[in-house]
């Protein structure tokens, strides 16, 4: 069984879009673990009579950002594997079955991630276009009988849709809370990943739309500082040099690797005490 994660935050129309996607093309066994962000949109009302098997609803009464949330979720998830992804995706057909394979076909991969239509990164094919769900799935397919069995290896995989196995994170532990609201969670968390000795790639035989931004867009929240005031932990956390911007750092960054082993003491981050998320469920499966 997979533990999908989804977080949502005023986002009602996407992560009702995310959840029918899911049904209808997700063809191997899940549970569904949603954590919500204190929305006020009305997505708490949906999410609890969403129809959606085996689903269970975390409603944190305030925003307490991305990497927290996550960690919320990884302590509730019993899987085999587990998959961050966001409310603004819609997953194509086959999307599951084709990334537990993989895995299944190569024990050291740890990590993976699917091709999209918007990310930072080689996970982004530029120029692809489609208008409808139809074409989409059309697109995927194509991609899926192309590209079958392909897989890029990387150094970095992005959070808005990461397929990692129960092993990763028995090694490695959850998201690191300090980055923050938002950014640079995913970064270090494959950084962690691949100091463990796992092996990340992107699984171009799976195609995943992703609309993006969200956050700014629904929530108001400002982008941009978030990402900047997590940039400044993360390249403090890994002993970046301090005049090192983002924009040269994402342009290569097999460059600036620790060359070093994993260090349990400072790479591993616990889950979050169960009991403390307990009040916050409002529906289980």
């Amino acid at each position: 069984m997979t533990s999908i994660l989804i977080l949502n935050y005023n986002g009602k129309e996407h992560v009702e879009r995310c959840l029918l996607a899911l049904r209808v093309f997700t063809d191997a066994a899940y549970e569904l673990i949603v954590i919500d962000n204190g929305s006020t949109d009305g997505s708490q009302e949906f999410l609890r009579a969403a129809d959606a098997p085996n689903m269970t609803l975390v409603e944190n009464p305030e925003n307490i950002g991305c990497p927290p949330a996550r960690a919320q979720g990884m302590s509730l998830a019993g899987g085999d594997y587990i998959v961050f992804l966001d409310n603004d995706t819609v997953v194509t057909s086959g999307w599951l079955s084709r990334l537990i394979r993989h895995c299944e076909n190569d024990p050291a991969i740890g990590m993976l991630g699917p091709s999209t239509n918007y990310i930072s990164g080689p996970q982004m094919i530029p120029g692809v276009a489609y208008e409808t769900t139809p074409e989409l799935v059309s697109i995927a397919e194509t991609m899926a009988l192309h590209f079958e069995g392909v897989l890029q290896p990387t150094t970095r995989l992005v959070g808005f849709c990461m397929f990692m196995r129960r092993a990763v994170v028995d090694a490695i532990g959850c998201c690191d809370p300090r980055f923050g609201k938002y950014g640079f969670e995913d970064d270090d968390y494959s950084i962690r990943a691949i100091l463990a000795g796992f092996r990340l790639c992107i699984a171009r035989d799976v195609f995943i739309h992703h609309l993006g931004s969200r956050g700014q867009v629904d929530g108001g929240l400002d982008y941009s500082s978030l990402v900047r005031e997590a940039w400044s932990v993360f390249r403090d956390k890994w002993g970046l040099p301090a005049d090192l911007e983002f924009a040269a750092y994402g342009s290569d960054r097999p460059l600036h690797l620790p060359e070093r082993s994993f260090d349990p003491s400072l790479d591993y981050i616990p889950a979050p005490d169960r009991a403390e998320i307990e009040p916050f469920i409002t529906r289980r499966p």
